[in-house]
């Protein structure tokens, strides 16, 4: 189980890097979706099968599609890097990042595989657990979040309505 995690871990890691350093946006996504089904491999190795199916349809499916419908919109195209001494500082600090990032992550880390060795507690990962837990502990956070959706889509309409607006009105002035 620790040998598929680590192999796991080796690959979301290529891929992350790959995102990143991937100059044409396609491939960058493309490398997005294979990270996003890897991190979906962690929750269900972590018998969070909820959780992981979500990952799979709600990031690996509907967001990369729309990931990738704007970058085809766009056109966008593939640039070289500007050369300057501005790019060693950025790589020093993305680096800086990444080691304060693991150093926090460390004890998360040990606490996962100290359940391997000493078992306190199975990990909750069920979606009537999931469920309980969304809707008695956390049903305020759960209510305000859906709230703020709701706001912002209505408020993306009432945008995009304003603009097909003032584009007619201009077309019939003509």
């Amino acid at each position: 189980m620790i040998y598929v995690f680590f192999i796991i871990s080796a690959l979301l890691l290529g891929f992350g890097v790959g995102v990143v350093l991937s100059r044409n946006p396609l491939h960058s996504a493309l490398f997005l979706t294979f990270h996003l089904t890897g991190v979906a491999a962690l929750y269900a190795m972590m018998e969070a099968h909820f959780l992981a199916l979500a990952q799979l349809i709600v990031y690996s499916g509907a967001i990369i599609v729309l990931v990738v419908f704007v970058i085809m919109l766009l056109n966008i195209k593939e640039e070289p890097l500007p050369r300057s001494s501005a790019n060693v500082i950025y790589w020093l600090c993305g680096g800086a990042a990444a080691l304060s990032l693991l150093l926090i992550l460390i004890p998360v880390i040990h606490d996962y595989f100290s359940f391997f060795v000493d078992p306190y507690e199975a990990p909750v990962g069920s979606a009537i657990a999931f469920g309980r837990i969304i809707f008695t502990d956390y049903v305020f956070a759960f209510e305000l979040s859906a709230l703020l959706l709701t706001a912002a889509v209505v408020g993306a309409v009432m945008i995009a309505r304003q603009s097909t607006q003032v584009e007619g009105e201009g077309e019939r002035q003509k």
